[in-house]
């Protein structure tokens, strides 16, 4: 069935947690983390997005450096 309503989204995100400062190691970060000595910032990637796919549609979202993220 063409035109019928398979997906929609209203008022979503996507938010990524990035670390302030980056520990040389893997080792230091990790114990970093035990201590809760990580301070982290939010990075919106989507805010506040509405969309509805249509049967048949496809939606990809392209990141800065034009990788794709996601499908469907």
């Amino acid at each position: 069935m063409s035109g019928e309503l398979t997906v929609e989204m209203t008022n979503v995100g996507l938010a990524y947690r990035l670390a302030r400062s980056r520990p040389a190691t893997m080792k230091e970060f990790a114990i970093r983390s035990l201590r809760r000595q990580v301070h982290y910032e939010r990075l919106w990637a989507l805010k506040d997005v509405s969309l509805s796919v249509q049967r048949g549609e496809l939606l990809g979202v392209i990141g800065p450096t034009g990788q794709a993220r996601a499908q469907c």
